[in-house]
Parts: structure tokens; C-alpha cells; sequence
């Protein structure tokens, strides 16, 4: 990849995170100071992580007994910034959770239609807008984000356009829509 491309990259990741993070903040809820992945503690932070796979909101991934686009997005990202000191152990098993993630946004979340089940988000905004999101951490539409597997993913473009067109259609222009266009416009 050239200097430019992975400086595109990294402008699109610091808009998605300042308008993730303005959200979050505008809404008053608590969230993780990333500190760009610098923080002591990884492999406890990750271990904890995993452990807490299957304990329901707030203390674990799950939400009323399902997955949840919005705290699969939260688990995604701890994975990303603490994968280059994760143990071989520790990054087979977020592979295999990774895996599952994505299955369940891709099967349970999107419909055919181009649009996300609401699941727990509190708007038609925050439906496209944690997806979206969660979609763009594993790298799914871009694959210099992907960390977690050289595995290609075909139908990705096709999905982008699918998302980005009914995005269009319901002329949904708030925050967190924009959020979710910027990434599915931005997808190679």
C-alpha cells in the first residue's frame, strides 16, 4: 500500500471516530477512551474480553440473549488496537468470534433490502451507523483494515452499494447515517 493510500485510510478512521465519538458524547453515554490502542494491560484487557463473551450488556457482549451490532463494534475494536501483543490463542479465538460477528450482520442484521434490523440501536440512524461501523473494523469493505484474517470477502462492494443506496432512498441525512455512508462510499 502507498504513503497515499494509507493516509486516505487514516483520514477516514479519524472521521469515523470523530463522529462516533461526538455522538457518543452528545448522548452522554460512557464510553472507552481508546488512547489510540495505548494502554497498558492488553493481555488482561483481552482476556477479560473474552471471558465476558457471553454475559449480557453491561457487562458482557450480549444483548437480551443476542449479539448486538453496537457492542460487536465495541468488542471489534479492543481487538484491533490489542492484536499485536494478543497471544496466537487469544487471536484464534477472536478470529472464531470475529467470524460469528460477521455472520450475524450479515444474516441477522442486513436485509436484503440494503437497510439493518433496529435490534437495540435507538434509531434508523444508529441501525446503519453500528453496523457500518463494526463492518469497517474487521475490514470488510477495505483490506488494508484487515487485521484478523487474509480472507477475502467478494460480496463486499456489492453490499456497500446495497447499503448506500437505500440509504439514499430513505434520505436519511443525520449524524449517524452520514457515519455509515461515508464508510460504504469509501469501500474498494
Amino acid at each position: 500500500m502507498c504513503h497515499r493510500d494509507r493516509r486516505n485510510n487514516e483520514l477516514l478512521r479519524n472521521q469515523v471516530c470523530s463522529s462516533t465519538a461526538f455522538r457518543t458524547a452528545k448522548n452522554d453515554e460512557k464510553r472507552i477512551t481508546y488512547r489510540d490502542g495505548k494502554v497498558k494491560h492488553w493481555p488482561e484487557i483481552i482476556a477479560t474480553t473474552l471471558a465476558m463473551k457471553d454475559l449480557e450488556w453491561p457487562y458482557g457482549w450480549m444483548q437480551e440473549g443476542q449479539m448486538s451490532d453496537h457492542h460487536n463494534y465495541d468488542v471489534v475494536t479492543l481487538f484491533h488496537y490489542g492484536w499485536s501483543v494478543m497471544t496466537a490463542e487469544q487471536k484464534a479465538a477472536a478470529r472464531t468470534e470475529i467470524r460469528k460477528m460477521l455472520d450475524f450482520c450479515l444474516t441477522k442484521s442486513l436485509k436484503p433490502d440494503g437497510s439493518f434490523n433496529l435490534g437495540d440501536e435507538g434509531t434508523i440512524g444508529e441501525s446503519f451507523e453500528f453496523p457500518c461501523l463494526f463492518l469497517y473494523e474487521i475490514g470488510f469493505f477495505n483490506k488494508d483494515q484487515r487485521y484478523w484474517t487474509s480472507e477475502e470477502f467478494p460480496k463486499a462492494k456489492e453490499i456497500a452499494r446495497r447499503i448506500a443506496h437505500k440509504i439514499r432512498e430513505l434520505k436519511l441525512e443525520d449524524p449517524e447515517t452520514q457515519v455509515a455512508q461515508l464508510i460504504v462510499e469509501t469501500a474498494d
